[in-house]
């Protein structure tokens, strides 16, 4: 039982820090996502301006001035960071949702209460090209992932660019080479000698 707990904490340990770092990476990639950064920045600026102003409604002695000063300083720069953290883990959540559970799908409950659900680390688009490489975080084995590859194309209609793969020869870190929609039939050359 214990041993138990102790892998579902490892794997929400790593499942945090891999959504920090899945957020940070779409922020950076996908600007659009900056948009929402905004309102954040009005918020701080908001509450700034709330902080200086609280300082002459209140009758504080001189003597707790400074101690007003820094708390409500470190409350503010808190309140932001804790702001900037749940942008960032929203967002990675948001990204990671909608892939996870359609690569849920693929799997068999077996093999999911074997290695446990994919984790998505990273989600990019190859450059000038339409392909998109997305990294999981898997226990599952890699001759898993290649039964499943129907399954894979199925729920997520893509079809493969490269054979599923350890991502930089990491054995955990499963790397998929994927573009949108479903693989056109290879057809042979058609030569018409009539003409």
């Amino acid at each position: 039982m214990a041993n138990e707990q102790y892998l579902i904490q490892r794997r929400n340990r790593r499942r945090n820090k891999y959504r920090f770092l899945l957020g940070l990476e779409q922020i950076i990639y996908v600007p659009l996502w900056n948009l929402l950064l905004i309102p954040i920045v009005d918020v701080f600026r908001i509450m700034w301006e709330w902080r200086e102003k609280m300082l002459f409604t209140f009758n504080l002695p001189v003597i707790l001035l400074p101690v007003y000063e820094y708390l409500s300083f470190t409350i503010v720069i808190l309140l932001l960071l804790l702001l900037l953290l749940l942008f960032v883990v929203g967002v990675a959540e948001l990204t990671a949702r909608g892939i996870e559970g359609d690569l849920q799908e693929a799997f068999t409950l077996q093999d999911i209460q074997e290695g446990g659900y994919p984790i998505l680390i990273s989600k990019r688009k190859v450059r000038n090209t339409k392909v998109k490489r997305y990294v999981f975080y898997s226990a599952i084995p890699l001759e898993t992932w290649m039964l499943r590859k129907k399954n894979i194309i199925s729920s997520h209609s893509i079809h493969f660019i490269e054979d599923i793969s350890y991502y930089k020869g990491k054995g955990r870190k499963i790397a998929l080479y994927v573009s949108k929609g479903v693989e056109p039939k290879k057809q042979g050359d058609i030569y018409d000698g009539e003409f």
